[in-house]
């Protein structure tokens, strides 16, 4: 039966009304941020002061299902939780302390409550009554609350400073104005009903539903029914009836104990992955715990093609339940194998070593779960992962390390060598290996120091990745390159690299013939790794002028963290008269330190 109310009907003012949210249902989706930033929770509110301002007089906010318990005293949510909790923050904002004990609590005890998700009761509880949260707010639910909470009260504060708009106006409409359409089912039809929602709007995600049934298996007792036995006496028998009922409640308050545990360990896994940084730096898109899901499966049962896409999600989510929920230990022995493996990626994303060499994996392109893989199953062993990540970058691909394919590999690193060698490293063919090699020099120089290297970088409120911004900066500038043509003429190029009559009296021109044998300005020793971004800043300003930029605090520079690069700026005595020596002994320096990784593999090779 669908019943049109407002909202302070649906509440229920002064009202001994609860509302429940099963265990089934997935975790508050309405503060997670689309690709503009906005929430669901925000464009609601959005929604809802628009309707205000053109004096809608009914705004409708769709509907709830619920079935109802206990003479209505108890609403279990179906469908509208999201709806719920959100009309819950929002009116956390618009009421005073007073009008939240009776549209929010009940005898001081809070209205919204969750099967299993206690954290999320006792937060929301905590803010609604405007006290301090004590406990852990690392949990999906809690983060994205707190994102709500923020968008909807800039929405109404802006409300309130640019239109003139009372407060008291925002709280009448929102109570009075503001209707949905309350379906009540039969407890018998839930189930079905929820599945029907489930199907017709994909509900839940993959992993979403293996939670769900991971919760469900665990925690299910696998324990066979005692046989029935014979008795003698009535007090016999009720002896063995009370020893069954007592049996049965301790079981029963197990596994209520051991499924909230498992879902605080769940949400707090999915917290983690929702992390900016580490979605960002796992490039794991809108369904960042899905890798951990599907590196699962690879390790496990590499056959079962782990997905999310909405026309996958039955035929994975059953292939996921025959192979590792076939029954309660088979779950609990797969929980416990997917929390060693959440808290090996979190060791891989916590330890710099690791942190590093799998950063330079990724940038070598190629398939970067591949790359996971090997970092998982060698993530005691921080020699094979940097190994794996050096020849990832001289281009060796997964097959060929996995084979050993040793001339291949061999024949990827002579033309590494050729490439760092090159005299004219700034124009050749292989540029982008010579990029990958000086990215990687200033990537262990925060090695050495026990940091980790800062691969993302925050620009305009979102995480971008360091190498893709990349360029290559000339020490000395090759537009202060003067060279002799063949009439006796004395040239240099421009930053354009047009030739053109040099001044015989610009002090600044270092004559090219007084380079050595294969080093010119363009060849590594005079190059190193910077954001393009900063390129500008430089110029062709003489190195000793470039340093000050680079040193100079105020200014601000994404390459600063860039050791290696701040190692060859700093080279004292960038002077006309030392700087061919100095780009010398800096090749040198440079491509000994780029081989030195190589030459260790080809001698255990």
């Amino acid at each position: 039966m669908a019943v049109k109310r407002n909202i302070r009907d649906y509440l229920g003012e002064n009202c001994h009304r609860i509302f429940r949210i099963p265990a089934y249902q997935r975790g508050y989706k309405w503060g997670v941020p689309n690709a503009q930033g906005y929430t669901d929770a925000s464009i609601l509110m959005d929604d809802i002061l628009k309707a205000m301002k053109a004096n809608v007089a009914e705004y409708f906010i769709q509907g709830v299902t619920v079935y109802e318990k206990n003479n209505a005293q108890e609403i279990v949510l179906i469908d509208g939780q999201q709806r719920t909790t959100t009309l819950f923050l929002i009116l956390n904002e618009l009421l005073t302390p007073e009008e939240r004990q009776q549209y929010l609590f009940f005898n001081d005890a809070f209205k919204l409550l969750y099967d299993i998700r206690l954290s999320s009761h006792e937060y929301l509880a905590a803010i609604c009554k405007g006290a301090i949260f004590q406990g852990d707010e690392n949990t999906q639910d809690i983060c994205f609350f707190k994102k709500a909470q923020d968008q909807i009260r800039r929405r109404i504060q802006q409300q309130i400073e640019e239109a003139d708009c009372p407060i008291d106006r925002i709280r009448q409409y929102v109570l009075e104005q503001v209707m949905l359409f309350y379906i009540s089912v039969p407890k018998e039809q839930a189930a079905n009903v929820f599945s029907m929602l489930n199907g017709s709007k994909a509900f839940m995600k993959t992993d979403e539903l293996i939670k769900a049934d991971f919760l469900c298996k665990a925690t299910n007792s696998d324990l066979e029914c005692q046989k029935r036995c014979s008795t003698d006496s009535i007090d016999e028998t009720f002896n063995i009836l009370r020893k069954q009922l007592k049996e049965e409640t301790g079981r029963d308050w197990e596994s209520s104990a051991l499924r909230s545990q498992y879902a605080r360990q769940w949400d707090k896994w999915l917290y983690w992955w929702n992390r900016e940084d580490v979605r960002a730096f796992f490039d794991s898109g809108t369904n960042p715990m899905g890798l951990l899901i599907e590196v699962f499966c690879e390790l496990k049962k590499p056959t079962l093609n782990y997905s999310n896409r909405a026309d996958d999600v039955a035929v994975i989510f059953k292939a996921f339940q025959r192979e590792f929920l076939q029954n309660s230990i088979k779950a609990k022995c797969n929980f416990e194998e997917l929390r060693k493996l959440q808290k090996t990626f979190e060791d891989l994303f916590n330890l710099p070593d690791f942190y590093n060499y799998l950063g330079l994996a990724f940038i070598a392109g190629g398939d970067k779960k591949l790359a996971t893989l090997y970092f998982i199953e060698n993530s005691k062993n921080a020699y094979a992962v940097k190994k794996y990540a050096l020849l990832r970058l001289a281009l060796v691909t997964d097959q060929e390390i996995k084979d050993n394919a040793i001339e291949k590999i061999d024949q990827k690193i002579q033309t590494l060598y050729s490439a760092i060698s090159h005299p004219d490293v700034y124009n050749s063919e292989n540029k982008e290996l010579v990029f990958s090699q000086l990215f990687r020099l200033n990537v262990e120089a925060a090695n050495i120091r026990k940091l980790k290297f800062e691969f993302l970088y925050r620009d305009n409120n979102e995480y971008k990745r360091f190498f893709d911004y990349r360029s290559l900066e000339h020490i000395w500038p090759k537009s202060k390159i003067c060279f002799t043509d063949e009439n006796n003429v004395k040239k240099c190029w421009t930053e354009k690299d047009e030739q053109i009559v040099a001044p015989l009296t610009n002090v600044d021109m270092i004559d090219r013939s007084r380079f050595s044998e294969g080093v010119t300005e363009h060849c590594i020793g005079n190059l190193v790794f910077l954001h393009k971004y900063d390129n500008s800043r430089f110029n062709a300003k003489t190195p000793e002028n470039k340093k000050k930029v680079y040193f100079e605090l105020s200014e601000e520079l994404h390459s600063r963290n860039l050791l290696h690069t701040m190692s060859v700026f700093a080279i004292d005595n960038w002077t006309i008269d030392r700087t061919p020596t100095i780009i010398k002994d800096n090749k040198q320096k440079v491509t000994s330190a780029i081989r030195e990784g190589y030459n260790c593999y080809v001698n255990n090779a």
